[in-house]
């Protein structure tokens, strides 16, 4: 009984850790940080802005992290350059609005300077 209980608040303590880091500038640091966050019509939202040093007119580059369990190396887990995007915007300290240059980008695939 007593390990039931010690499972049980072992799982609210973790989705309340999870909960809370959804908020809190850890998550859009260490988590949600260089990725494509949102879709519009012609443009894409990437969470990158000022705090990150993005600036109008600077061209990034887009990867894709696969998972690939037959690598013989152990590497299992890589990332796949599939496009460029230019900034056209920037939203404000944490989210910029690009242009897609090159590539059929996905929502969560990462942007990097």
């Amino acid at each position: 009984m007593l390990t039931k209980i010690s499972r049980f608040l072992v799982l609210v303590l973790v989705t309340t850790f999870i909960t809370a880091c959804a908020n809190s500038s850890f998550y859009h640091e260490k988590i949600m940080r260089g990725q494509i966050v949102g879709f519009d019509t012609e443009e894409i939202v990437v969470c990158i802005g000022t705090n990150d040093g993005a600036d109008i007119g600077q061209e990034l580059q887009v990867y894709r992290s696969n998972w690939d369990n037959t690598s013989l190396e152990g590497d299992d887990y890589h990332y796949d350059y599939v496009g460029r995007v230019k900034i056209l915007s920037i939203v404000n300290d944490h989210f910029a609005r690009a242009k897609v240059l090159e590539g059929k980008l996905i929502k969560y695939d990462m942007v990097e300077f």
